[in-house]
């Protein structure tokens, strides 16, 4: 059995506080959906063109840390939560790789992606799988 990680997302920084003699009123965010939640689709050809379109930044993600740790290889599963409006409002990203800098560098690459909108008004869940090993 592999052992994998998780890097949760980030939450966002709650901003400075307010100043004295100012009066906020306090806003309640939206629920967070869940993964499990998102009934769209999106057409696998679709996802494919997207994906290939930034795999060679992907791939840099992996090659910056090579130059670190030259044995450094594993697989990685990268899932990206997709909006109704084709935007990326969510990612993950799991694996073997063991390299906290490549986790974060494929999430950022995947938050600037964009795909059609999902089918069903809903949002959708694309899952990727990657594997890297050094070039000989």
């Amino acid at each position: 059995m592999e052992d994998e990680f998780e890097i949760p997302e980030l939450e966002p920084d709650a901003g400075p506080p307010p100043d004295a003699g100012t009066t906020t009123t306090a806003r309640r965010p939206p629920p967070t959906r869940s993964w499990d939640d998102c009934t769209g689709e999106i057409a696998a050809a679709a996802a494919s063109q997207v994906i290939r379109e930034h795999n060679a930044q992907i791939r840099n993600c992996y090659e910056r840390q090579l130059k670190q740790n030259p044995m450094l290889e594993g697989n990685m599963t990268l899932a990206v939560r997709i909006a109704p409006n084709g935007s990326v409002d969510g990612t993950q990203v799991t694996g073997s790789l063991r390299d906290r800098d490549v986790f974060a560098c494929v999430r950022s690459v995947a938050s600037h992606m964009r795909f059609p909108p999902p089918g069903g008004r809903d949002c959708a869940v694309v899952q990727v799988p990657f594997q890297f090993t050094p070039r000989h």
